[in-house]
């Protein structure tokens, strides 16, 4: 599988964000009006200011002018606290319903995967990528919504006003502003490869924990607790180097980012003290770059975390995707039928296969079971009798030759039709972790209860299931 982009990232996220457009709608209007109020707030301040600065002899008639400023900023608060609100209210449904969305199809194009799929990945990873995908969505989508656009609209707006008071002003916060964005892109763009192999390490780690888990008869069987140990250590070992690298490097950017920031509060109102000697700023101006610092600085000093966040995001998010783009190894043909199973003959004829090219399971390999005959295939370990039932099945397809079926060949129907007219009782019993009537009716999910408790007694396991403790579970489930 090809490493998925960040831009294939965006696709499938945009694929399911796209079903909620009047939320959506809502949600941008919201998102953008916000910050806006964020510019406009600190000028009714600086009349503010300039009010209390002019009125100074005179209060008794500036009281009037600052109480309707004071109202003013006021009812842009309360606008921006209802604004707020309806923006979170969006953002907490459309986010729930996505992230859940993403997990189901996820979940359905995954499990149709074949069996080849399942063998090849760790069962541990696979769940964790499907929920680091839902996961990342939710990170990408908040950094957007509540960090990057309020930043860029912020910002566009404090550069905009800034330039109007005084060019000096604005050219000198809109060089520095430049210079800081665009360091932080490229030390983030520099970064993503290290967020890669954390994120690649983690599923790693996780497929080996899963592994041994899953298990944890064998190791007993076989004493390989301080070899599964070992192992283990090994994989987070090297997680946590990689890890305490990137975290160190997050450290290294929040000391230049926090020196920027010191730089350009002393130069910016440096400037404005030389404005002001000369009568070109007032102290409301003074009031106005501080509160449009504080607003930029706190916006600012995210960057940083944001691209990292969003570039670790999409590093998380690419492993699923690199899922959802793989196509289905084994699949329908576009004019396939479902199989109908008259009198239940199966032929093998001339059918060839092989896991790899160093050898050879199957070999002009015929084979033909009459209608209610019985078969036993024989042979040495690692002959190919699994392997003669896993074909049978279609969880490979063949490279030569075909399966029949009634003389349907089974590459030529629907693979839930072909399985649903095969029982198969394996060497070992698989259950799911659910009732044992579930269990037991699985492969006939309409059947009524009582066929449940007749199949269990037919399979004599009625006997041991009634005798269980109280608590346990039960047939009836």
């Amino acid at each position: 599988m090809e490493k998925s982009s960040p831009k294939a990232v965006i696709r499938v996220f945009w694929k399911h964000v796209l079903v909620y457009k009047r939320v959506i709608l809502v949600l941008v209007a919201s998102t953008f009006v916000l910050p806006i109020l964020n510019v406009i707030v600190p000028l009714f301040y600086k009349q503010l200011f300039d009010v209390l600065a002019a009125g100074l002899n005179a209060r008794d008639s500036a009281s009037s002018e600052l109480l309707s400023v004071l109202f003013i900023i006021t009812g842009l608060h309360l606008l921006s606290w209802v604004l707020h609100r309806v923006s979170g209210a969006s953002s907490v449904y459309l986010e729930s319903r996505v992230m859940t969305d993403l997990v189901q199809n996820s979940f359905r194009y995954l499990i149709r995967h074949s069996y080849r799929f399942f063998s090849d990945n760790f069962t541990g990873s696979l769940v964790r990528k499907v929920n680091r995908l839902a996961r990342a969505f939710e990170e990408i989508t908040d950094q957007i919504q509540f960090k990057l656009v309020p930043l860029l609209i912020t910002m566009g707006g404090i550069l905009i006003v800034l330039f109007y008071r005084n060019f000096a002003l604005g050219f000198i916060l809109s060089v520095w502003v430049s210079v800081f964005i665009v360091l932080h892109y490229f030390i983030a763009l520099w970064k993503l490869k290290y967020d890669t192999q954390k994120a690649k390490k983690d599923s790693e780690a996780t497929g080996v924990l899963a592994d041994a888990l899953s298990n944890s008869a064998n190791i007993k069987l076989f004493s390989g607790y301080q070899y599964e140990d070992s192992l283990f250590k090994k994989v987070t070992e090297e997680l946590w180097k990689i890890r305490i690298f990137t975290w160190r490097i997050n450290e290294w950017i929040d000391g230049v980012q926090g020196f920027l920031m010191i730089f350009i509060e002393f130069f910016l109102f440096y400037v404005a003290i030389k404005l002001w000697q000369k009568k070109i700023l007032t102290v409301g101006d003074f009031a106005l770059i501080q509160a449009y610092l504080i607003t930029l600085f706190q916006q600012l000093w995210d960057l940083g975390r944001v691209l990292r966040r969003m570039y670790e995001s999409f590093a998380d998010a690419a492993e699923m995707v690199e899922i959802l783009d793989t196509p289905h190894e084994i699949q329908d043909s576009i004019t396939a039928v479902p199989l109908i199973v008259k009198e239940g003959g199966i032929e093998f004829r001339k059918v060839n296969f092989s896991f790899h090219q160093t050898r050879k399971i199957l070999h002009d390999f015929d084979l033909k079971v009459r209608p209610g005959e019985k078969v036993a295939l024989v042979g040495s370990s690692g002959a190919g009798k699994t392997t003669v039932v896993k074909l049978l099945f279609r969880f490979h397809d063949v490279e030569s030759g075909e399966i029949l079926i009634d003389g349907q060949n089974i590459a030529h129907v629907i693979q839930d039709s072909l399985r649903d007219n095969i029982a198969l009782v394996p060497q070992e019993p698989i259950l799911f972790h659910r009732t044992l009537a579930e269990n037991i009716h699985y492969g006939q999910q309409e059947v009524a209860q009582e066929e449940v408790m007749e199949a269990a007694k037919k399979a004599h396991c009625h006997e041991f299931i009634s005798k269980l403790p109280k608590g346990y579970d039960t047939v009836i489930g």
